[in-house]
Formats: C-alpha cells, sequence, structure tokens
C-alpha cells in the first residue's frame, strides 16, 4: 500500500518502501530519493495542514492526511473508521452532530452520547482495528472540559465551573479530605482520615425553647409548673394554659447570623392530663428589637397551629409545623428576637375543657448561609 501520509508509515523500517508510492529501496535510482524527500516534506505539510471531512455514520477521520480537522454536516456519527493505534486526530464541529458513545468502538467521556455545536472540539486517538477513544471533549458554549482521568491544574482559571461532588445514600467517607454529598440526609460529610462529619447546610434549622426558658406573661400568664411521671420518675417543666382565658408566655431568641432575614415557622410540644382526644390551639406571634430599641413594641401577627390529644395521659404531642410568621419591626440576623406564645381559646379547634400543658416549641429558622 502507498505510503501517502503519516499514519501509513510502519514502525518496521524494512517495510517502508516507498513514499508517496516513490520507492526507496537501494534498487531505486537515485532521483526517486530526491522525489521521495519532495514527497515526505509535503506528508509534514499535510499533516500540520487544516482539513475537512463531512460527518457520516462512519467518519473516516484516519482516513485524512491532517490532524486538525473541521466536521461537517448534521449526520450522526457511529465510527471513525480504521487506521494503526495513536494516531491522534482534532476535531473541530461547524454545528450540531451527535456522536454515538459505544464501549469498545468509539468510547465518549462518561460514556454517553454527545450532541455537538458550533465551536465544540474533541482529541480522539485510535486504539486499533477500527477502535477509538475521545481523550477530551470541549463545549465551546460553557468553556467544559471533561476528560478521562485525573488532571493536574497548575495556574489555572476556571471560569464559572461546574462541580459535582461524588453522592451516594448514606455517604460516610473517611479519608483525610474526602468530600461527599450524602443523597439520604441531603448533607455533606467530610472525611477527617479515620471517621466521617457531617456539615452543617444552608436550609431549615429548628431551635428549641423549653417551657422551662419561658416567662409566663404577669397579665393573663400561663401557670409554671413541672410533672414527675409515675414510673421512672422523669421530670420536666410545663406552662399550664387555662381552657377558658387566652394566657401568655413570652421568651426571647438571638437570631442566627445565618439567619436569611426571613419569616419563621413553629412546632408546639405539649402534654394533657385528660384521656379525650380534644383539640387545643397554640398561636406565636413575634417581633424583632435592635441596640436602643424599646422593649415594648408591638408584636406581629399571631399565626395558630392545632393539634387533638390521643387519649392517653401524659402523652407527648407535637403539632404539625405552622405556617408562615411574619416577625414585625426590623428584624435582622444577630439581633433579639422578642416571641409571645398563647393559647388561642377562640379558635374553632379549641375545645379541650382541661389545661394544656406546654413542654416547649421549636422555632424554625431558614438560613442561606452554612456558618452562624
Amino acid at each position: 500500500m502507498p505510503k501517502d501520509k503519516f499514519s501509513d508509515y510502519s514502525a518496521t523500517e524494512a517495510s517502508n518502501t516507498d513514499v508517496g508510492s516513490v520507492g526507496i529501496e537501494g534498487t531505486d535510482p537515485p532521483s526517486n530519493f530526491d522525489n521521495a524527500l519532495r514527497e515526505l516534506m509535503t506528508h509534514i505539510a499535510e499533516h500540520f495542514s487544516e482539513g475537512t471531512i463531512a460527518s457520516a455514520t462512519t467518519c473516516d477521520i484516519g482516513g485524512e492526511k491532517e490532524v486538525f480537522l473541521n466536521v461537517t454536516g448534521t449526520t450522526t456519527i457511529t465510527a471513525f473508521g480504521t487506521v494503526k493505534a495513536g494516531t491522534w486526530k482534532l476535531l473541530l464541529f461547524a454545528g450540531a452532530v451527535t456522536v454515538t458513545h459505544n464501549g469498545t468502538s468509539l468510547i465518549l467521556p462518561g460514556g454517553a452520547n454527545i450532541t455537538t455545536a458550533a465551536g465544540d472540539m474533541m482529541w480522539a486517538v485510535s486504539e486499533g482495528s477500527g477502535n477509538w477513544r475521545v481523550a477530551v471533549y470541549t463545549d465551546a458554549s460553557s468553556l467544559t472540559v471533561t476528560t478521562t482521568g485525573t488532571q493536574t491544574l497548575t495556574n489555572k482559571t476556571l471560569t464559572t465551573p461546574t462541580l459535582t461532588l461524588k453522592q451516594s445514600a448514606g455517604a460516610a467517607p473517611t479519608a483525610e479530605g474526602d468530600i461527599q454529598w450524602d443523597t439520604t440526609d441531603n448533607k455533606l460529610v467530610v472525611g477527617d482520615g479515620s471517621a466521617a462529619h457531617a456539615h452543617l447546610q444552608a436550609g431549615k434549622w429548628g431551635v428549641f425553647i423549653p417551657a422551662g426558658a419561658m416567662t409566663a406573661a404577669s397579665t393573663n400568664g400561663a401557670e409554671s409548673g413541672s410533672s414527675e411521671m409515675t414510673t421512672n420518675a422523669h421530670n420536666f417543666s410545663t406552662l399550664a394554659f387555662d381552657a377558658s382565658t387566652d394566657e401568655y408566655a413570652c421568651f426571647e431568641v438571638w437570631a442566627p447570623a445565618s439567619w436569611n432575614e426571613g419569616t419563621v415557622t413553629f412546632q408546639a410540644l405539649w402534654t394533657t392530663t385528660a384521656t379525650d382526644a380534644d383539640g387545643v390551639a397554640w398561636a406565636l406571634q413575634g417581633v424583632g428589637v435592635a441596640d436602643g430599641d424599646d422593649s415594648d413594641v408591638a408584636y406581629g401577627t399571631a399565626v395558630v397551629v392545632t393539634d387533638d390529644a390521643q387519649s392517653n395521659a401524659d402523652d407527648v404531642l407535637v403539632t404539625a409545623e405552622s405556617s408562615a410568621v411574619t416577625i414585625a419591626g426590623s428584624p435582622a440576623a444577630g439581633e433579639m428576637l422578642q416571641f409571645r406564645l398563647f393559647r388561642d381559646v377562640s379558635d374553632a379547634n379549641d375545645v379541650m375543657t382541661e389545661d394544656a400543658l406546654l413542654r416547649g416549641i421549636v422555632v424554625f429558622f431558614t438560613l442561606d448561609d452554612v456558618h452562624d
């Protein structure tokens, strides 16, 4: 076969008997060697030139003399032709072409088909016998480079990069600095060399305020008390809210520095000595106060959440999460929030004739940062 391009040359010296059909064996005339040198110079020039090839089912890039090829057309490509192993080709696509992944004959980054766009580029290397591997694919629109192995970047700037972490259900990396995403609990987990540590992420964060940390109002205040369980002697503080009159308790929370300064929600934890399934209604309202503000300021609109007993005395009862509570004033992260909690006896669901015993509430803040 005439050796018309670099990829036709043989690694076996004795097999290189011509250059572009010009014989260079010892029996050939001396003038052939002048012509062969000229032919070789042509091969070099062609190798480093820019060529064009139309997309086809078998787009025979290996049959082209040029390393750098413009690929035109829109026909789906499933093969790159046959050429000896180690032959490299750089492809520049003129438009949308689907290049089909094959685990043997056309291996693409990520193991998936690629649909190109104008300006996209591929570095492809022949593995012989018609098999090719795309080592690098560059998406011109996003400047995303996909490689087949680990790459070390030195003094490089990544513009709007996309980082996808290793992820799995219940991820628990232990290697030092190994960062993974736990898809079960939606959290970031980092290894320290021997164990895995979960890290706080932006999102909803609950602050529990026990009844014992609240102050019963001087006017229409709930009654402070405590309960002891009969069998295991567990004790806890309570605030008893009357069935006939709205009664109140107050507490303060220092707003988290990472709070998004929006609305909050809450859940009430309560119990009862009754054995029925009557309902109660809990209400919460709040106001933000900063350094130098008057403490005697109006609360925002109260939001009510209802719940029913479960026919057993001393059960732990937890309401659903409330709708959004708007805090009055100009609340800000890193400032104090004043809250007032009460039993709304005028609510249609509040039909329990006994005291409702509050054990505490959880106030939920939305965080927009991972630090506080």
